[in-house]
């Protein structure tokens, strides 16, 4: 199966760039979605070994828009798998305040395969184990093992894209409900990832804590409940 991932970014350079390296080693070529760095995200050919498996656009959607960032990153990937010939593919969603294991892809590869999911994602509450989620949504909602929207991985076949109606917030749970209207997830007991600076974008942005309530309205007109 061929390894994508998409790094949604803006101004942590540092960070993106070793998220990079550290996907790089796991044999997947990345689409870095620069969004309004300044100065832009540059290249570093100097330091990456694999300096042809990985390319950076900038994207600057106005309004802010993740869930459209997140899908012009995934675009891209399905672009660059198609004209090398297609096949079985995944790709890995990351904010890039995040540090991942070296066999991060590897893990979330065979727990797709394992258990036939449309989405793999870290065990972020500590649970241990594989926790798999087929169950049509309803109105319960469980916060220990919904989708990690950090870091989470699709099967590219079943051809998911984010509700571009979600700008800012609730995006993710939002794409843990429709997961589960396709084949599922599992949150992969055991496999963690260090989120740097988890909401540190959105508690230094007022604009953007507005709309969260604004996308929270949005989450229950489309689920029928507020999940949190």
């Amino acid at each position: 199966m061929k390894r994508f991932a998409v790094i949604v970014h803006h101004n942590r350079h540092e960070w993106c760039h070793n998220l990079l390296k550290q996907l790089l080693n796991q044999d997947t070529c990345v689409v870095i979605v620069d969004n309004n760095s300044t100065p832009p995200l540059g290249y570093h050919p100097d330091d990456i070994d694999d300096a042809d498996d990985y390319m950076i656009v900038r994207h600057d959607p106005e309004p802010f828009n993740l869930a459209e960032l997140w899908n012009h990153g995934i675009d891209w990937a399905e672009r660059i798998h198609q004209a090398r010939g297609g096949g079985e593919w995944i790709v890995g969603v990351f904010n890039d305040d995040i540090s991942l294991p070296p066999n991060f892809m590897e893990k979330a590869e065979e727990a797709i395969s394992r258990y036939e999911v449309t989405v793999a994602f870290p065990d972020h509450s500590g649970r241990g184990n594989d926790v798999v989620c087929k169950d049509a949504p309803g109105t319960t909602y469980d916060l220990g093992v919904r989708m990690a929207g950090f870091a989470n991985v699709w099967y590219g076949s079943d051809g998911f894209r984010f509700d571009e109606n979600f700008p800012v917030w609730y995006g993710d749970d939002d794409a843990w409900m429709t997961s589960r209207t396709m084949s599922g997830s599992v949150m992969m007991g055991g496999v963690v990832v260090d989120h740097l600076d988890a909401n540190g974008n959105f508690t230094r942005n007022h604009e953007w804590q507005i709309q969260a309530g604004i996308d929270r309205g949005t989450f229950e007109r489309k689920w029928g409940f507020a999940p949190w």
